[in-house]
């Protein structure tokens, strides 16, 4: 039998800092992944995509989430608790790393079956963290695991329209349909609009104030037409 604390703290002391550090990166994982949702129709635009694929995708991350539970609390039992905690961190952090560069479907499909994967092992290795870290403040413990994740729901809400509101799913002049904090015209290195053979030439960004600025990039535009 496993030796009982003389004090079970949920804020302070040992016990409560590991227990809010868990708690607070569980609160940062469900943020990202339900900021997905609110973002679908500029995911949509950006990569030129149908709705059922988005769809789709979506549907592969809540999947594998779930399919990674057993595998994640069986792993946590046979090594540790922290090491799936920090594995799956990495692993979460490297999929919203690949997704801030998607720029094709494939791609975005892998990074959001690569955080849904780690999410998956983290949340059920954080629920066997907190069981092991109490008793008697067990379900108080498991009840602000909840809490953390029904918070995230309304930050990422928020998180949504103040992404959409200063720029797109991605903050990136050099696609066609992705604006920063105007209206994006695609243009061609001589000013008129125009698109050729499918590459995209370059783009201004019309401000609020009227200003004109003019960016120059090159490459593909997976999607358009």
């Amino acid at each position: 039998m496993a030796d009982r604390p003389e004090a079970e703290y949920l804020t302070r002391g040992y016990t409560g800092r590991l227990f809010l550090g868990v708690s607070i990166a569980w609160f940062v994982l469900a943020f990202g992944r339900q900021l997905l949702p609110p973002l679908l129709p500029s995911i949509i635009s950006d990569l030129g995509i149908s709705s059922f694929r988005a769809g789709v995708a979506l549907t592969g991350l809540l999947a594998l989430r779930g399919l990674s539970h057993y595998p994640g609390g069986r792993l946590s039992d046979q090594l540790s608790r922290k090491t799936v905690l920090v594995g799956a961190l990495a692993t979460v952090s490297a999929g919203f790393v690949l997704l801030s560069v998607s720029t094709v479907y494939p791609l975005f499909v892998f990074a959001v079956m690569v955080i849904g994967t780690g999410a998956g092992a983290y949340v059920i290795t954080a629920r066997s963290t907190a069981a092991d870290l109490y008793i008697e403040k067990r379900g108080q413990a498991f009840g602000l695991q909840n809490a953390f994740t029904n918070v995230a729901g309304v930050a990422s809400a928020g998180g949504a329209v103040v992404v959409l509101a200063v720029g797109t799913s991605r903050c990136s002049c050099c696609l066609p349909w992705r604006s920063i904090g105007g209206t994006v015209t695609p243009t061609s290195s001589s000013g008129s609009n125009s698109i050729r053979s499918g590459r995209f030439v370059g783009c201004s960004v019309r401000r609020a104030s009227g200003k004109r600025s003019r960016r120059t990039c090159s490459g593909s535009s997976p999607g358009w037409g």
